[in-house]
């Protein structure tokens, strides 16, 4: 078994992201997770917690607050086809990202998984080779 064709990746999608279509023609571009920018994104989010994730007293909505602002600084780098609750289209910017990514956990968790997705990310001729 190569570990590169199972485990490697394309490094300029990890770090410039990739198009993934959602549901309703919704789609988001993402980063992959692991990348030196998303490291540092976590440690500069989790900066202010760091005794409390220390003495393990890191309460659940803290460490969701951290996790989406890592997300929006460094995973969630832009959208297309969302819309507010009035039906206006919602441009992407850092600031709704992080109040979507805040707001609606399942969003969240949708951004983890396809930033954690490593077929998202490796070369288009192992994906081609794959189907």
């Amino acid at each position: 078994m190569k570990l590169s064709k199972i485990y490697g990746y394309d490094q300029d999608k990890a770090a410039n992201g990739v198009w993934v279509d959602l549901e309703d023609g919704a789609r988001i571009k993402v980063a992959k997770i692991g990348t030196a920018t998303y490291t540092q994104a976590l440690e500069k989010a989790s900066r202010k917690y760091r005794i409390k994730i220390r003495t393990n007293t890191l309460k659940a909505d803290e460490a969701m607050l951290i996790s989406a602002q890592a997300l929006a600084d460094a995973i969630l780098l832009d959208w297309q086809g969302f819309e507010t609750e009035e039906g206006t289209i919602l441009p992407y910017s850092h600031e709704n990202a992080l109040k979507a990514l805040k707001e609606y956990p399942t969003f969240r968790d949708t951004v983890e998984l396809h930033a954690n997705d490593p077929e998202n990310f490796q070369d288009d001729i192992e994906v081609d080779a794959k189907n």
